[in-house]
């Protein structure tokens, strides 16, 4: 009785076991999935990668890659998803034009750090838009940015249209209506500029081609193992 007693001592002072932190851990996100709150999903997915010799690390990781999330990065790989579906739904209403030709618009649609979605139309030959995040340190022109292209296909000719080009941010401009959804695991937040134009705080409009941007097209991207 003795030995059974400090025996259940010892347990109780060593507290939970790896699998069982990682157990709760996995038990939290999938809650928050459930509630439709993407962000601190993710994060708490991320905090697993402290659990990377357990089962439930091995199941969750081969889980999550299967919807294109890997844990250590998963609010960017949510991120990037999130950027994709804004950008197929954009293609399936047909406006990858802008009727006020070149401009950038901020969007009420929100990364996973709580920041704003940047849209700019090109009238180059290059792309016709292109989605930008600030990324995790929130700031635009830096080594953390992320940016989902919409490239002019090979042989293909633009058609101009529209003044010339503009640098404003404002609501009054047409955007894309509300966003469909891609999988599951994306939000249905309508996909819409800003009421504020640009967002408060330090962080500037996107630059384009700033160095240390992050370039992420669809086609590389699946091409990648």
């Amino acid at each position: 009785m003795i030995l059974l007693l400090a025996g259940v001592l010892f347990f109780a002072a060593c507290g939970p076991s790896k699998e069982q932190q990682a157990q709760a851990i996995l038990d939290k996100a999938r809650e928050l999935e459930r509630l439709d709150r993407m962000p601190a999903a993710m994060r708490e997915y991320d905090r697993l990668v402290e659990f990377k010799g357990t089962e439930i690390y091995q199941e969750t990781e081969a889980a999550l890659l299967k919807r294109g999330i890997s844990i250590g990065s998963a609010e960017t790989s949510w991120t990037i998803k999130e950027m994709y579906r804004i950008k197929n739904q954009i293609i399936r209403e047909q406006r990858q034009e802008h009727p006020h030709g070149e401009i950038t618009v901020p969007l009420e649609v929100k990364d996973t750090w709580g920041m704003p979605y940047f849209l700019h139309y090109s009238r180059g030959d290059k792309y016709y838009f292109l989605i930008k995040s600030a990324g995790p340190d929130k700031v635009f022109a830096t080594d953390d940015d992320l940016k989902v292209i919409h490239q002019v296909g090979p042989g293909e000719r633009r058609q101009r249209s529209g003044p010339k080009p503009q640098s404003v941010a404002s609501p009054q401009h047409d955007a894309p209506g509300p966003a469909g959804r891609a999988d599951a695991g994306t939000s249905e937040t309508p996909v819409r500029p800003s009421a504020s134009g640009s967002p408060p705080g330090r962080t500037p409009g996107p630059k384009a081609n700033s160095p240390g941007e992050v370039l992420v097209d669809l086609e590389e991207l699946m091409r990648k193992k």
